[in-house]
C-alpha cells in the first residue's frame, strides 16, 4: 500500500474471500444445531464458579450467541482490514498479532473471573477483529482511510480511539464478556513492543546510538593523535 492506503472496496485474495465465507458459515452452522436443540453454549466460556471447563477458552470462539450484529460488524472489520494489513506486514506479523489479542483477552477474563463472581458468558471470535484495527495504527500511524467511506480516520487514532472504545465499555459494565476487547487490545500493544516490530526496531536505535558513540570516541582519539606531539585533551580544547 503506497501513500494514504484508502481501504475502499478492497481485492480480497482467495484465502481472504475463503476466511470470510468461513467465519460466516460457522455462525450458520451455529444457528443450524440450535434449531436442531443441540447446546452449543456448553463451548462458550462460564465463569470459575459456574460450569467453567479447561477448553472453554478456546471453544468459546466458536459460540457467537444472538449478537447478529457484532457477528457482521466484525466480518465488516475483517472485509476492510486484512488486505490493507496483509500489505502492510512482514511474514507472520498479523498472525501473532491476532494471536496476542486472543491471549490477552483470555488473561483480561480470567482475571475478572477471579476478581468477581464471574458475570454473563463469554463467547465469540469478533473481539480478535480489534487486532487488526490497533495493527493497522501500530503499522501505519500517519496513514488515512476513510472510515464508513466517509470520515478520513488516521491510523494513531484507529489505535488509541479503539482502546478508548474498549475501556469505556468495559468500565460502564464491568464483566468478564466486556473486559474482553480492553485485553485484546493491550495483547496486540503489548506484543509489538515487546516481542514484534516495535521492540526490533528499539533494539536496532540502541545498537546504533552504541555505534555512534563508538565512532565519535574513535574520531576523536585519531584526531587528537594526528597533531603530533600535541596532547589530545589539549587538541581537542
Amino acid at each position: 500500500m503506497q501513500g494514504n492506503p484508502r481501504m475502499n472496496l478492497p481485492q480480497l485474495l482467495p484465502w481472504m474471500r475463503n476466511l470470510l465465507l468461513g467465519l460466516f458459515g460457522l455462525y450458520v452452522a451455529e444457528l443450524v444445531l440450535r434449531n436442531a436443540g443441540v447446546n452449543v453454549y456448553a463451548l462458550a466460556w462460564h465463569s470459575l464458579d459456574s460450569g467453567f471447563q479447561p477448553w472453554q477458552p478456546l471453544t468459546r470462539f466458536l459460540v457467537q450467541g444472538d449478537s447478529t450484529q457484532a457477528v457482521l460488524g466484525g466480518l465488516i472489520t475483517v472485509y476492510f482490514f486484512v488486505p490493507g494489513v496483509w500489505q502492510l506486514t512482514q511474514g507472520n506479523q498479523m498472525r501473532d498479532a491476532v494471536i496476542a489479542a486472543a491471549i490477552g483477552a483470555s488473561v483480561a477474563v480470567f482475571l475478572v473471573d477471579i476478581a468477581t463472581t464471574g458475570g454473563a458468558l463469554v463467547l465469540g471470535w469478533p473481539v480478535l477483529a480489534i487486532a487488526l484495527v490497533a495493527l493497522f495504527g501500530l503499522l501505519a500511524p500517519d496513514h488515512t482511510i476513510l472510515l464508513m467511506f466517509v470520515l478520513p480516520v488516521s491510523g494513531k487514532m484507529m489505535l488509541w480511539g479503539t482502546l478508548g472504545i474498549s475501556l469505556i465499555g468495559f468500565l460502564i459494565s464491568p464483566s468478564m464478556a466486556s473486559v474482553q476487547g480492553l485485553g485484546a487490545w493491550l495483547g496486540v500493544y503489548g506484543w509489538w513492543n515487546f516481542r514484534g516490530p516495535g521492540a526490533r526496531r528499539r533494539t536496532r536505535i540502541n545498537k546504533s546510538k552504541v555505534i555512534e558513540r563508538e565512532l565519535r570516541r574513535f574520531e576523536v582519539i585519531e584526531g587528537g593523535k594526528s597533531q603530533g606531539s600535541q596532547k589530545p585533551d589539549e587538541w581537542i580544547n
